[in-house]
């Protein structure tokens, strides 16, 4: 709720007092540590739109947390004001406040937020050209990072020192701590500025004169965030595009991108892009002949890092001036741009910033060599620790030699008398088997022969019903007749499944390519063709299936079993509008056939489990000895495929899912049965 009625104050039209004052009066019930956070969140939002509001903030929050004693706040707000005035390009203001902000972070021990100080020191010194400066920030920033094992922010240092190599023009210096922040990003799957890291690398790569890699990861950076790419990120990117075309001497697009930059760092009051583009537009008016112009340029440029402190780009433009009106042939004014280059060139790169700057890296370097001496100690004694470990399982090896050697006599005694008892259980078990494998096959063949016995004297039986059923006139006679037809005629189906299973056991799969449509069109043919209480809805929907291929008889036996059942128990209830449901799916290597019925159901003791099981009834209306499922299961099984069951959760429908090969598997071809 605060939240929300402070983004309400921050979108009125307040003067600046005004907002912060409304601020502070919403949150007035809370305690001073969530002021000091309400404010922190208005600066976050306002620090882009409107500066200056969120430094007149920031006093409001210092205040507070001053007289609260609070120096984690204070060490927050001092670095959040200090981000807000290199924003307003206040380098001198903003190097005074982190300064304060460093030694109360510095005192408290905490690291995570002198990590971040010490960061923004190192930009604020490497804009200002303070380059020994920003190095020596840059390396105490990277050795917290590493203490506190924190590679997210060893990647942004890593970028920083790249930034102060490439100022210093030693570009391989710099894609090397390029490439490192980017290994580090990488390791933890962090995108955080990589995209304006991959632009960093392009500006390397453009002043090594590698211009096709140049321009490859300029074109990987905008891919990152496409279409969302942020403003400053644009006019970056504009602005390495123009420098990229003006190194391929392609003027004109060169222009178009500086100018594209120069309009959007206008925009975002970004001085120091804005430099930078008007510093290469004005290099694109002097290879065009356009002196005039690029002396206009550069004169917009000169105002603007005098304004900002940003020595080394004033230094640049100077050189620039100096070249320029050297070729319009006014020598004195070239003479005033030259000393003053030099003037500022000496100073930037004096003597004692070469000597601190070699201070800096020597003093990085020890560290690491010293770093690198510790962690070999660490591995020699390491080392020494596993050899007198090896030399200890040395002498228990060779007692244990001694005492397997006295126990082998022994185990060798044992494990022949094992063998021995092993060889006789083998023996018996394989006897066993071959008396099941027996039994089982005696009763297959008992159930085949004895449903083909019945089968005479059941025709026999049925057709004397059928006579009888001609000739006999007593009404109550004639009833008992038609009960015994249809008893005879339910055992004929009974004896029709079970002949049904034995053909499938006998079956010998060769596959052939079977019309999936075809097959259950027949089947739907023969279903609707039945008289019912009432019609049933039938849906379809079919992939074409050309490769298919199957045992036809084994995939009809599956389908037609299946379908069947859900036509046999349909829904006799007028208030239900039954449907059947089937679909088949191309899924490229395999077909999956779904068949869904609203039918009277599956009863909710049955599980997939029992379902497929021979004699298992899913209905009482099931008058087949629940043979049908049975069959379906092994003949899905045989062509290599599995089926499985379904129900609703509220019971509105039941499903069965058909998973079949498109090809079967020929090493996985089941034999027949020998009935012989």
């Amino acid at each position: 709720m605060r939240a929300f009625i402070i983004f309400c104050f921050i979108i009125f039209s307040l003067p600046a007092k005004a907002q912060i004052d409304s601020l502070l009066s919403a949150v007035g019930d809370s305690n001073d540590k969530e002021k000091v956070e309400a404010i922190l969140t208005f600066m976050r939002s306002e620090f882009s739109r409107n500066p200056q509001l969120a430094l007149d903030a920031s006093e409001k929050a210092l205040d507070i947390s001053y007289r609260i004693k609070d120096s984690l706040a204070i060490t927050r707000i001092l670095y959040a004001k200090a981000f807000i005035l290199r924003r307003m390009s206040k380098e001198k203001e903003n190097l005074v406040v982190l300064n304060d902000a460093y030694g109360i972070a510095k005192r408290n021990n905490y690291y995570e937020e002198l990590s971040k100080i010490i960061n923004l020191k190192a930009l604020s010194y490497t804009y200002s050209a303070q380059y020994d400066l920003a190095l020596q920030a840059n390396f105490e920033a990277l050795t917290i990072n590493e203490k506190l094992g924190n590679k997210e922010d060893m990647s942004i240092t890593c970028n920083n020192i790249g930034l102060v190599y490439f100022k210093l023009k030693n570009y391989e210096g710099a894609l090397e701590y390029y490439r490192r922040s980017l290994e580090l990003k990488n390791s933890v799957n962090n995108k955080f500025d990589l995209d304006r890291l991959y632009i960093n690398m392009a500006l390397c790569y453009n002043q090594l004169g590698d211009l096709p890699t140049a321009e490859a990861y300029l074109i990987k950076g905008l891919n990152i965030c496409k279409d969302d790419c942020a403003t400053d990120l644009k006019m970056s990117a504009a602005c390495c595009f123009g420098i990229i075309n003006l190194a391929n001497n392609k003027l004109e697009e060169s222009e178009r991108y500086f100018i594209e930059a120069i309009r959007l760092s206008k925009e975002q009051d970004e001085k120091l892009l804005q430099i930078e583009s008007l510093k290469g537009l004005a290099e694109v008016y002097e290879k065009q002949n356009k002196l005039d112009k690029a002396l206009g340029v550069l004169l917009e440029a000169e105002k603007l890092a005098l304004s900002s402190y940003y020595y080394q780009n004033l230094a640049d433009i100077y050189k620039k001036n100096a070249k320029i009106y050297s070729l319009k042939n006014d020598f004195e004014i070239s003479t005033q741009y030259s000393n003053k280059y030099i003037q500022l060139r000496d100073s930037l790169m004096s003597e004692e910033l070469i000597k601190n700057l070699a201070d800096v890296q020597a003093k990085y370097a020890e560290r690491e060599n010293l770093s690198t001496i510790r962690d070999n100690e660490k591995i020699i004694k390491a080392q020494r620790s596993l050899n007198y470990a090896i030399a200890f399982i040395v002498v228990m090896a060779f007692a244990f030699i001694y005492l397997i050697m006295r126990n082998s006599r022994m185990i060798k005694k044992l494990n022949a008398k094992l063998a021995l008892e092993v060889e006789k259980k083998t023996k018996e078990l394989i006897k066993a088997n071959h008396n099941l494998k027996q039994v089982n096959d005696e009763l297959d063949n008992l159930v085949y022969k004895t449903s083909h016995d019945i089968r005479g004297p059941l025709a026999t039986l049925k057709g004397v019903c059928n006579i009888a059923i001609m000739d006999v006139k007593d009404p109550i006679a004639l009833s008992f007749l038609h009960k015994l037809d249809i008893t005879s005629s339910q055992l004929n189906q009974v004896l029709d499944k079970f002949s049904r299973v034995n053909e499938i056991y006998n079956t010998h799969v060769r596959p052939v390519s079977v019309d999936i449509e075809w097959v259950i069109k027949g089947i739907l043919q023969n279903q609707t063709q039945i008289q019912r209480i009432k019609p049933i809805d039938v849906q379809f929907h079919i992939d074409p299936t050309p490769e298919f291929k199957t045992e036809p008889n084994l995939f009809y036996y599956a389908m037609s079993s299946v379908i069947d059942n859900a036509f046999k128990y349909y829904n006799e209830s007028p208030r239900i509008e039954s449907y059947v449901k089937i679909e088949v799916i191309n899924k490229g290597k395999e077909i999956q056939i779904k068949i869904r019925d609203n039918g009277v159901g599956i009863p909710i003791n049955l599980d997939e489990d029992s379902l497929f099981h021979m004699f298992t009834r899913g209905s009482e209306r099931s008058l087949t000895g629940g043979m049908g499922l049975f069959i379906a299961a092994i003949s899905t099984r045989k062509i290599q495929g599995e089926i499985h069951f379904n129900r609703a959760e509220d019971f509105s429908f039941t499903e069965f899912l058909f998973d079949l090969p498109m090809v079967p598997d020929p090493a996985r071809i089941e034999k027949p049965r020998d009935r012989n």
